[in-house]
């Protein structure tokens, strides 16, 4: 028997190692691959797409937000890792009801760590685990970045949202030495204007290739309304990916420039 807690504290027991793992949860699904899971990894969304090879060899289940049941109730689950702020509450309740469902919310890079490290304790994993977690802390401790400027972060258009400090990418980007410039919003992802972003004392806007699309085109057109601030384009899995692709953060933000 196999006994643990999931990030929202709940208890989770398993009759042993599982065999046979679901990840609705595309930084989860890389980091199964990278801990050596390739046959115990059976099911993965359309949005997992690290590794690549996997979108052609694993069960897709639809998600993360429009979970297919069906699929998932044939290929029997020993364990699904899902994430409290990518996948629906709904869905989350009716797969508790018969599977055991392992929740990961990670706020920081430190809950990102716990998390690596009890998904290897699950998975008989631990010696690959620890060594992820200390190579992923002694990048981001051996690239000790000076204060970078502020930015304002955004993630969405139509209406444009950004994020608040207590989210796991504004932590990323503190670490890599930049100050996230939104301040006491309660929400996670405040809707905010145009007009708020000018107003704003911030040396950079970041938009973030996901979860919206943004590309060039959108950096084009807000500097021509954003004067006074460096508009970029930067790659949301190094913000917000919170498994192995860690590893590759502070490289990613040392060349930024």
């Amino acid at each position: 028997m196999i006994k643990t807690t999931d990030q929202l504290y709940r208890l989770i027991e398993l009759k042993a190692v599982p065999k046979r793992i679901v990840s609705l949860v595309p930084s989860i699904t890389e980091l199964l691959y990278d801990l050596g899971l390739e046959e115990e990894a059976v099911g993965i969304t359309p949005y997992c797409i690290k590794p690549p090879h996997w979108g052609k060899e694993k069960t897709i289940l639809g998600g993360p937000q429009g979970v297919d049941f069906d699929r998932i109730n044939q290929i029997q689950p020993n364990i699904i890792f899902v994430s409290k702020e990518e996948n629906a509450k709904e869905e989350i309740a009716q797969l508790m009801e018969s599977y055991p469902v392992w929740v990961a919310d990670c706020k920081n890079l430190d809950d990102a760590a716990d998390m690596i490290l009890t998904i290897g304790e699950i998975t008989d994993r631990q010696y690959k685990a620890n060594q992820l977690v200390h190579d992923i802390l002694n990048n981001f401790q051996q690239n000790c970045f000076s204060h970078r400027g502020r930015v304002v972060y955004l993630i969405w258009k139509d209406p444009w949202m950004t994020i608040n400090k207590m989210t796991f990418i504004s932590d990323i980007l503190k670490r890599c030495g930049f100050e996230n410039a939104i301040e006491g919003k309660e929400e996670s992802y405040p809707v905010i204007s145009l007009k708020a972003i000018q107003e704003i004392e911030a040396e950079y806007v970041f938009l973030s290739t996901e979860p919206y699309p943004f590309n060039d085109k959108h950096v084009n057109q807000l500097r021509k309304v954003l004067p006074g601030k460096e508009v970029k384009l930067v790659d949301g899995e190094m913000c917000s990916w919170y498994g192995s692709h860690l590893l590759k953060v502070p490289a990613y933000f040392k060349q930024l420039s």
